[in-house]
């Protein structure tokens, strides 16, 4: 693979991991915070309803007009938009549901038990007639006793197309981070490819080798020096005459008539 598409390559993987990374963590946090919103949401409306007259008189009174009450709570649900709003006895019997039919059946899902033991308030997540949802518990009291509960909940499958249809709004911006990346790192990588002149790191290192190789045969002796006279490079002829080893490559140091010989040539 060619330098200029493995700089493109490996810059598309780390944009790529990056702008992923920050979009799953985004759609968490997103989630978490719609979740606390709703409950917040979910559990003003329960508790709204837990002190509503209508159904404190009916649960306190056991009338048999649930029809009547079912009506009433249907509103407070249409006009606040939540998934469903039950209403139950003690014996967790719904008095009201979206579901006609479910009227008078007990409340699915297990976790109303803790509200008509304990008739504390309180969001849970659970598996309902409408599926999945969250939902919120409120007692219901009348003259300082417990009567009833009421359940207020939304389906998880609305939190989730809820956050979706936020995430949905960045996507534009992520794919103008991506596309502007990938351009950026195509320009980086043409620029260091016109730096080293079109080669390739391979072809770098075989012209190195084949310049090494015709230093060492050649008889005479070839010394490289910089502009401040160190020894950059020599060939095994350089290094028999002037008696050079690694260890003078190290220093950067030359002899002493080599020394002089290049102070001539400087002035």
């Amino acid at each position: 693979m060619k330098l200029r598409t493995q700089i493109v390559w490996f810059f598309i993987f780390i944009l790529t991991f990056s702008l992923g990374s920050m979009a799953f963590l985004s759609y968490s946090q997103m989630r978490t915070m719609f979740n606390e919103q709703l409950k917040e949401k979910l559990m003003d409306i329960a508790v709204y309803t837990s002190q509503d007259l209508e159904v404190q008189t009916t649960l306190a009174n056991r009338e048999n007009n649930s029809l009547l009450l079912n009506e009433h709570i249907e509103s407070i649900r249409t006009q606040t938009g939540v998934d469903f709003i039950s209403v139950i006895d003690m014996e967790g019997i719904r008095l009201t549901h979206p579901i006609l039919a479910n009227i008078g059946k007990k409340f699915v899902g297990g976790d109303e038990a803790r509200v008509l033991e304990t008739g504390e308030s309180y969001a849970s997540e659970g598996e309902g007639t409408l599926g999945s949802s969250l939902r919120v518990f409120s007692p219901i009291f009348s003259q300082g006793r417990q009567i009833g509960a009421v359940s207020v909940g939304s389906t998880l499958a609305d939190i989730r197309q809820e956050t979706q249809r936020k995430m949905a709004q960045f996507i534009p911006f992520i794919v103008i981070a991506l596309g502007l990346g990938i351009s950026l790192a195509y320009i980086l990588a043409s620029n260091i490819k016109y730096s080293i002149l079109g080669m390739e790191p391979n072809e770098i290192t075989l012209m190195f080798k084949e310049k090494e190789a015709i230093l060492d045969n050649v008889k005479e002796g070839i010394i490289t020096l910089n502009e401040e006279g160190r020894m950059i490079q020599y060939n095994k002829e350089a290094a028999r005459i002037l008696g050079l080893s690694e260890e003078s490559m190290k220093d950067q140091d030359l002899p002493l008539f080599a020394r002089e010989l290049f102070s001539r040539t400087q002035t």
